[in-house]
């Protein structure tokens, strides 16, 4: 009978660890699977296909797409450089079979006063327009901080050629003190220019927020955003309801830099197969501007397939009209332009 009280309450102290350790274990590794999307590639040809295009941000003017290389000045023009654009029906042709890939066009970029962010470890990241008028951001890296502008412009297309004013340059204060991390993403409402902090995770910003500036950058507000771990690379326009998606992306030698905690998407809405096979982080996740806050949509982020542990560095994005997306790569692993169709 004590063998068997014995057993009994061994079974039960069991059973009772069994539960405990369920509850315990983390939803962030359950293995919910949700789906994950294909990129199509777009050929590029000519020098916007280059490595060292290092294309940092994607935005429409009219019925052009324009891409934002990091380091205007590599490409040679008629004043300080270069950027590219290709005219949508190219890519409409593309997708219906019509063409095999693309040479974009070179648009003339100019930036009086400005050639001092043009540095090894500086540069642009983020690009919009509003009409004719268009804003950038600029990444400034130095040896004990990185910090960021944002700078308006003009796109006189007579003459194909974007100038910048260097009287609009406003230093954006950064939430968090991060090597190379800045003001990565830059979107537009009606009458405010937003940009957002690169770095959001819990580890290492404490405060993230998004700044708002009007028109002509001079009042300034911030309102919070959640957190959302690894990087916010670009974002799309933002639509009618106040809604817009951005690049969230994570390579894994990032670790150390990024501190990334507990992922609150992943725990939310699970993660694609490719994901439990690989450790980087390649999604497009919505956002949505209230009166106090940016926040998180219920929409499930879009995981795209990973294909490495290395990953693509999506680094610009832009809606399709309402077929889906085209996203950027920045150097790693090469310049890329791909498609992605949503829903």
């Amino acid at each position: 009978m004590i063998k068997f009280f014995n057993a009994l309450l061994l079974l039960t102290i069991f059973s009772l660890f069994i539960i405990a350790c369920n509850r315990s274990i983390s939803p962030q590794t359950s293995k919910k699977i949700i789906k994950e999307y294909s990129v199509l590639n777009i050929p590029l040809y000519g020098e916007a296909s280059k490595t060292e295009a290092e294309i940092s941000g994607l935005a429409w003017h009219n019925n052009d797409l324009v891409l934002l290389p990091q380091y205007p000045h590599r490409f040679a023009g008629k004043y300080f450089g270069s950027l590219f654009y290709i005219p949508k029906k190219e890519i409409y042709k593309f997708l219906k079979g019509k063409i095999s890939g693309i040479r974009p066009k070179k648009i003339d970029f100019s930036a009086p006063g400005l050639k001092k962010y043009s540095a090894k470890s500086d540069g642009y990241e983020s690009i919009a327009f509003a009409g004719d008028t268009v804003f950038m951001t600029i990444e400034v890296v130095r040896s004990d901080s990185s910090f960021g502008f944002v700078v308006k412009g003009f796109y006189d297309t007579l003459s194909n050629k974007i100038t910048l004013f260097k009287s609009t340059l406003t230093k954006v204060h950064p939430p968090a003190n991060l090597r190379n991390i800045s003001q990565e993403t830059l979107t537009l409402t009606p009458d405010r220019v937003l940009t957002l902090y690169e770095a959001n995770g819990i580890n290492v910003n404490p405060l993230p927020g998004v700044d708002f500036y009007n028109k002509n950058l001079k009042m300034h507000y911030r309102i919070p955003l959640p957190h959302i771990e690894y990087r916010i690379t670009d974002a799309t326009s933002v639509d009618s309801k106040n809604k817009f998606w951005v690049t969230n992306y994570y390579w894994p030698g990032e670790k150390k830099l990024l501190k990334p905690g507990a992922d609150s998407l992943i725990i939310k809405y699970g993660k694609g197969a490719s994901y439990y096979r690989y450790k980087g982080v390649e999604r497009l996740v919505q956002l949505k501007i209230t009166k106090r806050r940016v926040e998180l949509t219920d929409v499930p982020p879009i995981y795209l397939k990973l294909k490495n542990n290395d990953g693509d560095n999506w680094e610009g994005i832009a809606r399709l009209d309402k077929l889906g997306f085209l996203i950027a790569t920045d150097t790693y692993p090469k310049t890329i332009l791909g498609f992605v169709k949503y829903p």
